[in-house]
């Protein structure tokens, strides 16, 4: 039996290929799931964050060693400036779960929302986690702006290094 071309496949086959070993498929899978502008596609990814395995990413002549979950997010959002094609609660959703679930690894894209997000006071716990136990250097940038004297050391220890 000849094998449909994974693009050419059903929504309904790409979304199983979703779980399938090779992360290469997995991310083939989702860009066609977002390329037939499927509206599940911000909730798949939800399914997906926790995942840790990497893929090549090759610009040129560079090969950058990627988490599939950035790949991903890339090909949803298109690229990191551009306007996102889906609803601002499909964005919501995914930022705090990228941010907030502690099954998430450390994403590039992670890093990106630390860049945006405001010192309120409910966030101080898992910011400060970010740092001391996820070693995301980004979370103490956030962490200064709280302006709290338990966080003073960590700082001056940070510029020391």
């Amino acid at each position: 039996m000849k094998q449909e071309p994974l693009l050419k496949q059903s929504s309904h086959e790409k979304i199983e290929l979703l779980q399938h070993p090779s992360p290469i498929i997995r991310l083939t899978a989702f860009a066609g799931i977002v390329e037939t502008d499927d509206h599940r596609a911000p909730h798949l990814l939800a399914q997906q964050l926790a995942d840790k395995s990497h893929v090549m990413v090759w610009t040129g002549d560079v090969g950058i060693d990627e988490y599939v979950t950035d790949e991903m997010i890339s090909i949803l959002y298109k690229s990191y400036d551009s306007v996102r094609p889906y609803s601002t609660a499909d964005s919501l959703m995914l930022d705090s779960l990228i941010l907030f679930d502690p099954n998430v690894p450390n994403l590039y894209y992670k890093s990106l929302l630390l860049n945006f997000i405001e010192p309120h006071t409910e966030y101080y716990d898992r910011i400060r986690e970010l740092y001391t136990r996820n070693n995301l250097g980004n979370a103490l940038t956030v962490l200064a702006k709280y302006k709290k004297e338990t966080d003073k050391q960590l700082i001056i220890d940070a510029l020391l290094q």
